[in-house]
C-alpha cells in the first residue's frame, strides 16, 4: 500500500469537525480534530492541513463537501517540494494557501528582519 502527502484545505474547520463527529465519533476530541502531530494552520474557521494518507484515504477526502486537496504528491524524500511547485504554479490553489497561510516578514526592536517560510509546515 502506497502514501500519498498532501496538503487540504479546509473551508470551515470547526463545521467538518462537527459533520465527522455525528459519523464517527473517535474521529474528533472536545470538536477538534487532532491535528497535534500534523502541520497546521488556521485562520478563523478555514484551515490548511499537511497530511500523509494512503490511497483510500485520499479519494475519501476528494469527496469530503468543503475540502480542497491543493496539491499532492507520492511520499517520498520529494514530496513536499512536489507539493509546494503545485501549488506555486497553480492560482486557484496559491490563492486557498495564501488566504490562510500568508506570511508577512516581521520586524524586531532590534531592526532584524525576519522573513517567515513560505511552507508552513511539511512531515518528515
Amino acid at each position: 500500500m502506497g502514501y500519498r502527502d498532501a496538503i487540504l484545505h479546509i473551508a470551515d474547520l470547526p463545521a467538518l469537525a462537527a459533520a465527522m463527529a455525528s459519523i464517527d465519533p473517535f474521529s474528533v476530541v472536545d470538536g477538534r480534530f487532532n491535528l497535534d502531530t500534523t502541520p497546521a494552520v488556521t485562520r478563523g474557521a478555514a484551515a490548511l492541513v499537511y497530511v500523509r494518507m494512503t490511497e483510500g484515504q485520499v479519494s475519501q477526502w476528494r469527496g469530503t463537501p468543503g475540502v480542497t486537496i491543493l496539491a499532492e504528491a507520492p511520499y517520498g524524500p520529494n514530496a513536499a517540494d512536489e507539493i509546494y511547485d503545485a501549488i506555486w504554479s497553480d492560482p486557484a490553489a496559491l490563492a486557498l494557501y495564501r488566504a490562510v497561510y500568508d506570511p508577512q516578514p516581521a520586524i524586531q526592536e532590534n531592526g532584524t528582519i525576519l522573513e517567515p517560510s513560505p511552507r508552513f509546515g511539511v512531515l518528515l
